[in-house]
């Protein structure tokens, strides 16, 4: 009988050592859970998504895409957009150059599109190379006569 009432014991401390680690793991899981609003937060700022530059050349890119004309203003904004430090802002302005076709602002979009054959992303070269094959600039019908 003494015997049982030891093994008894043994399994009472392994189950409470267990449930002590569950209790811990709960308390690691919901710490966690409270961190991940501003792990997610720190993200978006580190890649630039979200930011108050990533949505200017996505609401620029949408005028475009909506064959909406752009201003000189934008295409400014554009060039700049282009050269920030975020892949993701410099690719959305690249890609709102894909969508000027043959319009008035297509040369100065080539020529945008073109300085970014080189960025350190290489996103942001595809989209240069595809805005670079979408785009119909007065200047390039004039070289391919």
């Amino acid at each position: 009988m003494p015997a049982k009432k030891w093994v008894v014991r043994i399994l009472i401390g392994i189950g409470a050592i267990l449930a002590a680690i569950v209790i811990l793991d709960l308390i690691i899981f919901v710490a966690t859970l409270s961190r991940i609003p501003s792990i997610i937060s720190q993200a978006d700022q580190e890649s630039g998504f979200n930011s108050p530059d990533y949505n200017t050349a996505h609401s620029i890119a949408l005028r475009a895409r909506d064959h909406r004309p752009l201003t000189e203003g934008d295409m400014v904004t554009l060039e700049r957009l282009s050269n920030n430090p975020h892949w993701s802002v410099r690719g959305e302005a690249v890609a709102a150059l894909s969508n000027l076709g043959s319009t008035p602002q297509a040369t100065k979009a080539a020529s945008i599109a073109r300085a970014k054959l080189n960025d350190p992303d290489k996103d942001v070269r595809g989209l240069a190379q595809q805005a670079l094959a979408l785009l119909k600039p007065p200047d390039a019908q004039r070289h391919r006569n």
